[in-house]
């Protein structure tokens, strides 16, 4: 493995500091369309994030993420949109300590 794939690799897992090592999940957010193959990635891109403590919700944009963008927006002026984000991903898989939960 070269060192520039290490780096690659362990972006996720370096990044979990902070605020987010308080929470006992997280969600990664996939977008483009090369997540439509997901069954065809799923075992070398769960075998790049390694054993990880926290369990990973690992989920597909399906709607655009200008509906994000335009929720926050409202609500760093007061205003609450009516917004069922559950309804904006699917969900791919969710892995925790080198396994895929159920």
């Amino acid at each position: 493995m070269t060192v520039h794939k290490y780096l690659k690799s362990r972006q996720i897992t370096d990044h979990i500091g902070g605020e987010l090592q308080k929470e006992e999940e997280l969600s990664v957010i996939c977008v483009g369309s090369v997540f439509k193959s997901w069954k065809l990635l799923e075992k070398a891109f769960l075998e790049k994030l390694g054993i990880i403590s926290k369990r990973i919700n690992i989920r597909y944009l399906t709607q655009s993420s200008a509906i994000g963008a335009a929720y926050f927006a409202a609500k760093s002026h007061g205003v609450k949109l009516p917004i069922d984000f559950s309804k904006n991903y699917h969900e791919l898989c969710c892995y925790q300590n080198g396994k895929i939960l159920q």
